[in-house]
């Protein structure tokens, strides 16, 4: 809230699917983060919703459709996420759109197995800075719990 309360940005895309079953996610990722900021003064017509992303590749593509719907000639993207989170996100958003992100880094405590897994997925990124491969595609379709799809299996990450 800092950040937009700076005047410095023009909107604030939000991004992800349900990933979780019913029991655990109601409502995609998007929709509960716009609630959130226009529960907290930010007018709604400044929010770009996607629904749809279901992990970080996605989320850079879907990102950049809102952006093209919105006309923008020029923009500066900046992505708030957590340590290693961001490098995955910018590598991504330079090697496919050729676009270079700022990043600010969330500060949170993490497990260990967490920090594994960051650093497992991110020399994944290394390998298929596009989310083409295996491995994306099968935690896509494991993470998917938007309306009329049943996600095939859990997945690991």
């Amino acid at each position: 809230m800092k950040l937009w309360k700076t005047g410095k940005y023009d909107y604030i895309v939000v991004s992800g699917a349900k990933t979780y079953s019913e029991e655990i996610q109601t409502k995609p990722a998007g929709t509960l983060m716009a609630e959130w900021l226009e529960k907290n003064d930010v007018p709604s017509e400044k929010i770009l919703i996607d629904n749809n992303a279901t992990d970080s590749f996605l989320n850079v593509d879907y990102t950049m459709d809102l952006i093209k719907k919105e006309d923008l000639d020029e923009y500066q993207i900046t992505v708030i996420a957590t340590y290693l989170h961001d490098w995955r996100l910018g590598l991504t958003f330079r090697k496919k759109y050729g676009v270079k992100i700022k990043s600010l880094k969330v500060k949170h405590k993490i497990t260990l197995q967490e920090l594994f897994g960051e650093i497992f997925v991110l020399f994944y990124a290394l390998y298929d800075p596009l989310g083409k491969g295996r491995f994306a595609r099968r935690n896509r379709e494991a993470r998917n719990y938007n309306e009329n799809v049943s996600p095939k299996k859990k997945f690991w990450y």
